[in-house]
């Protein structure tokens, strides 16, 4: 298991969580899981859930970067950027 810190960027807030997962799209798949928490709006929580849910969880690596990818989905209120970043082994 490995530490992942995830950054959502969407409808001009950012909220940043972290999750603890076998690999990138696990934890993306946990942070969606967890997306209902108090840390996001409820209507907003629900759109990006949304955004993300036929998700194939496509994470593309950035280049010249260790641990790191990248991901968007169209939601409600417009794009929704994800960060994924392995920060720990």
């Amino acid at each position: 298991m490995h530490l992942y810190t995830i950054m959502l960027d969407y409808a001009g807030g950012t909220y940043v969580a972290q999750t603890c997962a076998a690999d990138e799209r696990a934890a993306v798949r946990d942070w969606i899981g967890m997306l209902s928490s108090d840390q996001i709006a409820h209507s907003v929580s629900e759109e990006v859930a949304a955004a993300f849910e036929d998700f194939d969880y496509g994470l593309v690596p950035l280049n010249g970067l260790a641990g790191v990818w990248c991901a968007n989905a169209n939601a409600m209120q417009g794009l929704a950027l994800v960060n994924v970043v392995k920060t720990a082994a």
